[in-house]
């Protein structure tokens, strides 16, 4: 199948869940949990290493459509390889609970201005 450029994927924003698992927000409405450590295990080799230490891999950036790592995107793969990955989890979203002042335990938590959202992966 050729893809037209209405058709492309692309990234819209992405957040990080812990233990190199990135929870993944396409242009198609899709959300996937994507664990990377397989991939950057694989794919990276000499100075992008560093890339695979936690306090390096969490500060990736999302950008013209994709992800990736280094000022000068010194890591980025292509956004199709991650979309189809096997180790990628596709996220059905549910909403459990929207408080300002929510205390919430062994829950994924994002802020977003002055709410937090819950989100259960099922």
């Amino acid at each position: 199948m050729v893809k037209t450029c209405s058709q492309k994927i692309t990234i819209e924003n992405a957040y990080y869940l812990g233990a190199f698992t990135i929870l993944l927000f396409f242009s198609n409405g899709k959300q996937k949990k994507l664990d990377f450590l397989p991939i950057f295990s694989k794919y990276l080799k000499g100075d992008f290493t560093k890339y695979a230490i936690p306090s390096a891999f969490k500060k990736f950036r999302v950008a013209n459509g994709n992800i990736y790592w280094g000022k000068n995107e010194e890591v980025i793969f292509p956004v199709d390889f991650l979309y189809s990955n096997k180790n990628a989890t596709l996220v059905s979203e549910e909403i459990l609970y929207v408080n300002p002042l929510a205390e919430l335990i062994s829950q994924s938590v994002f802020y977003s201005t002055n709410w937090f959202v819950v989100y259960k992966f099922v």
